[in-house]
């Protein structure tokens, strides 16, 4: 079992980080911060908005994983 721990008091509130692999590329737009990786290798990061500007292999994946609209 974990021991018990309060954020605020034990941990500061910044101290956790989320790392989220998504199944929806929809989902890539609500995060904080993105890294991209090709062959676990970092190859871009910031956010979808940023990574849609400033890298090419990013607006690739964007363009090429189309989800069905829903019905």
């Amino acid at each position: 079992m974990f021991p018990a721990f309060r954020v605020g008091e034990d941990y500061p509130p910044d101290y956790f980080r989320t790392l989220l692999t998504v199944y929806r590329f929809s989902t890539v737009g609500s995060a904080d911060h993105v890294v991209v990786l090709d062959e676990g290798e970092v190859v871009a990061t910031g956010t979808h908005e940023e990574l849609l500007e400033t890298s090419e292999y990013y607006r690739r994946l964007a363009s090429t994983i189309a989800e069905p609209a829903p019905t």
